[in-house]
């Protein structure tokens, strides 16, 4: 199977954004095991349900748009462990057809960007997660980091997170006024 250039990273990005809305959803790009000296590995994309009701469920994106990166990542499927154990579910995201004949973990679900859309092919298996002040913090900067191709700032409710009376100002240089 060829690869699928017209699907980019950012098209998947924004599936996920659509897909992963406040307030039902808090989304983070690039969030790390923890902060610091101790990450070891960082998921694509987390997402975390803010509702008690719901279990505070957490979970966690591999994204790939290309065949040869998702043979890279399945040759060492362990790799995604430092970041499974954080997330109650662990989904890989492709363009469709991209794991067509391929051998994807049990545990993990498949999303697929249809149509600038996201489509479970696959459930992923579910698992208490284990969360930490690193991981928390670690997502809070993903959350409110802005994107490359899209400056956006952090969402109001990460603003009123890191609001200080003081400065009127939180980490990264964002300003509330």
């Amino acid at each position: 199977m060829k690869d699928t250039p017209n699907i980019t990273t950012d098209d998947i990005h924004d599936a996920l954004m659509a897909r992963y809305t406040e307030p039902e959803w808090y989304l983070g790009f690039e969030v790390a095991n923890s902060c610091g000296s101790e990450v070891v590995r960082h998921a694509d994309a987390v997402a975390i349900c803010p509702y008690p009701s719901r279990a505070f469920e957490t979970v966690g994106f591999e994204i790939k748009v290309s065949r040869s990166d998702l043979m890279r990542e399945l040759k060492d499927p362990k790799k995604c462990e430092a970041m499974y154990s954080f997330v109650n579910e662990w989904f890989l995201v492709v363009p469709k057809g991209l794991t067509k004949d391929m051998d994807i973990p049990i545990r993990w679900g498949i999303l697929e960007y249809i149509d600038g859309k996201l489509r479970q092919k696959r459930r992923a298996a579910w698992h208490e997660a284990k969360l930490t002040k690193g991981f928390m913090m670690a997502f809070i900067k993903g959350a409110s980091a802005w994107t490359p191709l899209k400056p956006k700032g952090p969402t109001n409710s990460i603003k009123k997170c890191f609001k200080t009376k003081s400065k009127g100002a939180f980490p990264g240089g964002y300003r509330t006024t």
